[in-house]
């Protein structure tokens, strides 16, 4: 720009000069006066003439090439200002782009410390009630699909634009490689979480049809011993302990109900399942094995009860996972997130 304004400069100025010189001659050819200024002798009319054409066919051939260099150099100059408009707009889209990015990051970092809740939340719940079905909510945030499908090129070239060091190669790389880390994270998070649901309720669904079975045989002792003893059956050891585990366990279905909350094996197994069992070992050993089916529930109940332990377990070793991805990865302090934003806060420097 600055050279191109001394080039016109330049051949304005002698352009001016060449023509107020053919101005001057001309007058003197016009006035056929000797110039004080410029001393041309004309003897005749066609030497005049044939010395003005030459004289001033030189200086328009000169004054031709003039604006021949001054109309390339006009076209120069209008190309170089038209590129540099076209890169500094180039430049204010990349850095509008970089800025966008590191705003979708950091809502990213904050879906995360979302989820991280979540699970924690999640995590309580499962401890508290390992029979019972929960929900882990994941983050629902767009910026971080958005943020997956960046064009990875347009966010090389943006940091290769506004990084004067040879690292943005490095910050590019560890960039992607978190990006790809974290998707790759939270898909598998999902996968497993609808996998350990679906396991979970195929094993309490087993459960709970063999609970049914303990209490179909409860009724089949009651209805035996009804039959054997119809005046005094209430009285039998084994009919009382059982109508009571019926009586309890029917109010506490009875209260599920109402209240609008799950069904608890946990409770049933503790507050109803021990009490049963106690009672009929202790029956036992007063007045022996019984012959209506006392044993067949016991034997029952020790099934269900050892389906509900290796259940629960299954519900333990999937917690102990889901905390170490959390401590690992989601947590703010964990070194993946710190890495994240460190790498987002240098992003965001070259926007200074």
């Amino acid at each position: 720009m600055k050279n191109f304004l001394i080039y016109r400069n330049v051949i304005f100025s002698i352009s001016i000069i060449i023509v107020t010189f053919i101005i001057i001659v001309t007058i003197q050819l016009i006035n056929n006066e000797s110039s004080i200024l410029f001393e041309i002798d004309f003897k005749d009319k066609a030497e005049q003439i044939s010395a003005f054409a030459s004289l001033i066919g030189s200086f328009l051939s000169f004054l031709s090439i003039l604006f021949v260099l001054y109309t390339i150099f006009f076209q120069k100059n209008e190309s170089m200002i038209a590129n540099n408009q076209k890169d500094e707009e180039e430049n204010i889209d990349l850095k509008r782009r970089l800025n966008l990015l590191t705003n979708q990051i950091d809502s990213f970092i904050d879906s995360l410390e979302q989820t991280n809740n979540q699970i924690t939340i999640y995590i309580e719940q499962e401890k508290k009630h390992p029979s019972q079905m929960h929900t882990l909510y994941f983050s629902v945030n767009k910026n971080f699909s958005r943020l997956i499908n960046n064009d990875p090129q347009i966010v090389y070239n943006a940091l290769k634009t506004f990084n004067n060091q040879s690292n943005f190669e490095i910050l590019f790389s560890e960039l992607y490689k978190n990006i790809d880390f974290y998707n790759d994270l939270i898909i598998e998070l999902k996968s497993n979480n609808k996998a350990y649901k679906r396991d979970k309720v195929k094993q309490f669904e087993k459960i709970t049809e063999e609970i049914l079975e303990v209490y179909d045989l409860k009724v089949k002792l009651i209805s035996s011993y009804r039959k054997e003893f119809p005046w005094i059956y209430n009285t039998k050891p084994w009919v009382e302990k059982t109508n009571k585990s019926l009586y309890k366990y029917y109010k506490y279905l009875e209260e599920c109900d109402k209240k609008k909350v799950q069904f608890d094996l946990d409770f049933v197994n503790k507050d109803i399942f021990e009490e049963f069992i106690n009672g009929a070992l202790f029956t036992i050993q007063a007045t022996g094995i019984d012959k209506y089916g006392g044993l067949k529930i016991l034997t029952k109940l020790s099934h269900v009860r050892k389906h509900l332990t290796f259940a629960k377990s299954n519900v333990y070793v999937y917690i102990n996972d889901l905390e170490y991805y959390q401590k690992k990865y989601l947590m703010k302090n964990s070194e993946s997130i710190i890495e994240l934003k460190l790498i987002n806060e240098k992003i965001k420097t070259l926007l200074l």
